[in-house]
């Protein structure tokens, strides 16, 4: 049976279930990377600087918004590519 933290994928807005790496839960970050069990966590600022990555189990994420399937590859052969 799936489960929506189970449901996380690339580029999904997540939030943290337990305090990780001196992050309290709560915190929000984008998913840049993902494994079999875990996920690679962005925390960003308000003008969108990287201020840490956190590989974190898939069960200790709740998803927060999930990024559409056509806005995964943005470039060459894009609609919004410049």
């Amino acid at each position: 049976m799936s489960t929506m933290q189970n449901d996380v994928a690339e580029f999904d807005v997540v939030a943290l279930l337990n305090p990780v790496g001196g992050w309290p839960s709560g915190t929000e970050g984008t998913i840049i990377h993902e494994w079999r069990a875990s996920m690679l966590v962005e925390i960003c600022n308000e003008r969108g600087e990287a201020l840490d990555e956190l590989n974190v189990p898939k069960d200790q994420l709740r998803l927060v918004w999930k990024c559409p399937p056509d806005d995964h590859a943005i470039g060459e052969g894009s609609d919004r590519a410049a």
